[in-house]
């Protein structure tokens, strides 16, 4: 947004975090505003900028809906152009009950399965062992 128009983007951070706030968030399965709160955001926009007969004021509501339809699409790709680098490194694994895996480890944070003198020179992986059950679509009990 700050290349679009570099003067006025101090006026677009609340269009911003608005569209953020009340935009619907897959891992939460809501807004952030509606989580924090418990009920949907109220709409403060009129929602038709011809509905008024004073011309500052349907200048000034065209002006902030081609605004927030800017930040909209901006922050949609922001979105895509995430998803598509998280994408890139994932891929599809499909582990059966009785396959044997091994289990990663980092050594300055789990010490239950061996305790070393020197962290540094841990192995990081631990195994093989046999899947006993799949508990989730990527969790399964070793």
């Amino acid at each position: 947004m700050v290349h679009l128009c570099p003067q006025q983007w101090a006026s677009w951070l609340t269009f911003a975090e608005w569209w953020y706030n009340t935009n619907f968030h897959n891992s939460l399965q809501t807004s952030p505003f509606e989580a924090l709160y418990g009920y949907a955001p109220a709409q403060f926009a009129i929602q038709n900028p011809l509905s008024t007969s004073v011309a500052a004021v349907a200048d000034m509501l065209q002006q902030q809906h081609r605004l927030v339809d800017i930040l909209r699409s901006n922050l949609a790709k922001a979105q895509n152009k995430q998803k598509q680098m998280a994408d890139a490194h994932r891929t599809e694994r499909i582990l059966q009950e009785g396959d044997l895996v091994y289990l990663k480890l980092r050594p300055y944070h789990q010490s239950s399965v061996a305790s070393r003198a020197n962290q540094k020179l841990a192995p990081r992986f631990f195994g093989p062992f046999p899947i006993v059950k799949k508990i989730g679509a990527v969790a399964y009990r070793l």
